[in-house]
């Protein structure tokens, strides 16, 4: 029998006059498979309580966003236009340029289109509207209006931020 004992499990010690008893091994080895058991057991339930949260938290938010950027030409009028893809169809989709901005909701087909105009004739002033979108699978289309060079002005890196579904 062992004099001795470890000082977190009490696992059996021995001290050279001591008497070795299968016993002392047998219940040495009963007291390491529960505390193993116990650990195995406490790991299983995490991961499958990870894995819950994960299948409830996968769906979470409303949208995934992307970002794309296309530069300008300089050209506007009929024919001119400006393409932009996705990897699916947006619901709302953003472009920003040097004097504009133009805000698409994909979903209605609505869009806005605020840029500045700055001529001999007006002076400066902002103009809304004139921007026609159609969409050839994930791809936007954007017309480029006669006199609208903010939204394809000559070598200008124009930002663009999507918003898609997020199953999308």
């Amino acid at each position: 029998m062992s004099s001795n004992y470890t000082p977190n499990y009490r696992l059996s010690q021995w001290a050279r006059p001591d008497k070795v008893l299968m016993e002392d091994f047998n219940a040495d080895n009963a007291k390491i498979d529960r505390a193993i058991k116990a650990q195995a057991d406490g790991l299983a339930a995490e991961v499958s309580a990870r894995t819950a949260l994960a299948a409830l938290t996968a769906k979470k938010g409303n949208c995934r966003i992307e970002t794309r950027s296309y530069t300008g030409t300089g050209k506007t009028g009929d024919g001119v236009s400006v393409s932009i893809s996705f990897s699916a169809k947006p619901v709302i989709f953003f472009v920003i340029g040097p004097r504009c901005l133009l805000a698409a909701d994909c979903a209605s087909g609505y869009n806005t289109f605020i840029g500045y105009i700055s001529n001999g004739i007006y002076g400066s002033s902002f103009n809304g509207g004139g921007v026609e979108i159609t969409w050839s699978g994930n791809t936007a289309v954007l017309s480029v209006p006669e006199g609208y060079t903010d939204l394809n002005y000559a070598n200008y890196s124009y930002k663009v931020i999507a918003f898609l579904a997020a199953d999308a």
